[in-house]
């Protein structure tokens, strides 16, 4: 069995004008953003829309750069379809707004609940009073 090197070239060319992530080396950084070109180095440019992703604090809101970013080819480790990623992200979107709907009928039934306790309660409340004041008229 042996090894096919495969050239990097084709792939890296059909995400020319495709949304991409690419993760560097030496830090835990993501770049998402529109590939507009590659060099014969595979030396990347990405478009003015950026966003730089701290993995290391996920928390944190995505930096928006607003200028082209050239990144070289030697600070690479990967580079992806955004879209993959985006799926995943919507997926989750989905669930949380559906738990948040479940959470909202849950709400809604629960005061539904006490709403009616309050009638049962206040229809006690008259019988124990017209009790109260026919016993008095008599």
């Amino acid at each position: 069995m042996s090894f096919q090197p495969v050239n990097p070239k084709p792939y890296l060319t059909s995400l020319i004008n495709s949304q991409v992530v690419i993760k560097l080396k030496f830090n835990n950084i993501e770049y998402h953003g529109k590939l507009l070109s590659i060099d014969n180095y595979m030396n990347l440019l990405l478009d003015s829309n950026v966003k730089e992703y701290n993995l290391e604090k996920p928390d944190d809101e995505p930096v928006s750069l607003g200028n082209e970013l050239f990144i070289r080819c030697n600070n690479v480790l990967w580079i992806g379809e955004e879209q993959e990623i985006e799926k995943e992200e919507e997926e989750k979107e989905e669930e949380n707004e559906i738990k948040d709907e479940d959470d909202a009928k849950d709400v809604s039934n629960e005061k539904d609940e006490v709403k009616d306790e309050e009638k049962e309660n206040g229809k006690n409340e008259k019988d124990e009073v017209l009790k109260e004041d026919e016993e008095m008229e008599s």
